[in-house]
C-alpha cells in the first residue's frame, strides 16, 4: 500500500489534475475578475454534475439487478452530494455554514487521489468509456477534485477560525449514522470496521473497536481542522497583499 504507486492507466490522475488547474485559473482570470457573479457557476455545474452521475449509477444498478449494499449511497464521497448543494444553491447565510466542509474534505479527498488513485478509482481509470459502472466511478470522483480547484482558485470560500467546528459536527454526525449502517449492512464504510492499513487495524485488534473508532474520528478532526486553520492563514495574507495593491493603485 504505497502511495504514488500508479498503474499506468492511473497516471491519468496527473493531467486531469493539470486540466482542472488551468481551466479554473483561465476562468477566473478572463473572466471573473470583472464579472464577479460568474465565480460561482462552475461549482454549480459541478454540483448538478454530480448529483447526476450518482442517479445514473442507482438506476444502472437497480435496473439491471445487479444492485449490492455497498451501493447504497452511505460512503463520506456520498456526503459532498449534499454538502455542494448546500453550500452552491442555499442563501449566503446558510451556504457559508457548509463551505468549510466542502472545502476541506475534498482537499482531503484530492489529496487521497493523488496518492492512492487506486482506492478511488478502482479499475475505472483503465476504462473509462467501458460501461455506466466505470464511467461514474470515474466521473464522481474527477467531479470532486474540480470542485475542490475550482473552489481554491476562484477563493470562493471564505475562511473563519470558528469553522472548525463545523467540521467536526459534520465528521460526528456522519459516523452517527454510517457506524450504524456499517454494522448492520456488514460493509466497511470509510474504514469504520476495519482499517486496510496495517498499524491502525493493529491497534483495533488490541485495543477494541471503540478505542479503534474514537482514534480514528479524532485523526479525521485534527487533519480537517489543521486543513482550515493553514487555509486561514494563506487566505489571510492574500487578502493583505490584495489590499496593499489596491492602496498603491489609488496613490
Amino acid at each position: 500500500m504505497k502511495p504514488f504507486n500508479y498503474s499506468s492507466a492511473e497516471k491519468i490522475v496527473l493531467p486531469v489534475l493539470f486540466i482542472f488547474l488551468i481551466s479554473a485559473s483561465v476562468f477566473y482570470v478572463i473572466l471573473t475578475r470583472k464579472h464577479q457573479k460568474l465565480r460561482g457557476i462552475p461549482l454549480k455545474i459541478i454540483t448538478i454534475c454530480l448529483i447526476l452521475t450518482e442517479i445514473l449509477k442507482q438506476v444502472y444498478y437497480l435496473s439491471t439487478n445487479q444492485y449490492q449494499k455497498n451501493f447504497i449511497p452511505l460512503w463520506f464521497c456520498s456526503l459532498f452530494m449534499v454538502l455542494f448543494l448546500l453550500s452552491e444553491f442555499t442563501p449566503s447565510k446558510v451556504a457559508k455554514n457548509f463551505k468549510p466542509m466542502s472545502f476541506c474534505f475534498s482537499f482531503v479527498f484530492m489529496i487521497l487521489l493523488i496518492c492512492y488513485p487506486s482506492w478511488m478509482w478502482g479499475a475505472s481509470a483503465s476504462g473509462i468509456f467501458d460501461g455506466v459502472p466505470h464511467f461514474v466511478q470515474f466521473n464522481y470522483h474527477a467531479l470532486l477534485l474540480a470542485y475542490f480547484i475550482y473552489s481554491l482558485i476562484s477563493l470562493s470560500y471564505v475562511p473563519r477560525r470558528r469553522d472548525c467546528l463545523l467540521l467536526i459536527i459534520c465528521v460526528l454526525f456522519y459516523i452517527s449514522y454510517a457506524v450504524p449502517a456499517a454494522i448492520s449492512l456488514n460493509v466497511n464504510y470509510e474504514w469504520l470496521l476495519y482499517s486496510i492499513y496495517p498499524p491502525f487495524d493493529k491497534f483495533r485488534i488490541n485495543h477494541g473497536q471503540f478505542a479503534y473508532l474514537c482514534g480514528y474520528v479524532t485523526i479525521i478532526c485534527l487533519v480537517a481542522c489543521s486543513i482550515l486553520m493553514f487555509y486561514y492563514a494563506i487566505y489571510q495574507l492574500i487578502m493583505i497583499a490584495k489590499e496593499a495593491r489596491s492602496g498603491k493603485n489609488k496613490l
